[in-house]
């Protein structure tokens, strides 16, 4: 075993593993510029959400409900979330969307 692993192969190894933790941080870093130049998109069916409130439920939970609604839009919007409403769009891929979870 001693003569696999020479002080020359164990720089070599420490060499090559530098070098590749060193590509991988550039490569995350350029990720992260990369990501920073776009704008993450939410779309909010609001129509759905006020379709879906249940009807048997009193003035004030359909209140509380559709403030916990408007709460979470401003939460994304201050996450640096840009949020549309799916009236809105035009046209979208089928996946292009997201769901606000009801409380």
């Amino acid at each position: 075993m001693a003569k696999y692993l020479t002080p020359h192969r164990l720089g070599l190894v420490a060499v090559s593993g530098c070098i590749l933790g060193s590509l991988a941080l550039y490569e995350n870093s350029a990720l992260m510029e990369h990501q920073r130049m776009f704008t993450p998109i939410v779309i909010i069916d609001r129509s759905h959400f006020l379709r879906t409130l249940p009807a048997e439920e009193d003035s004030d939970q359909r209140r509380r409900r559709v403030e916990a609604f408007e709460g979470t839009l401003l939460n994304l919007k201050d996450s640096g979330y840009l949020v549309l409403d799916a009236s809105a769009i035009l046209a979208a891929p089928a996946d292009l969307s997201a769901k606000v979870p009801i409380e």
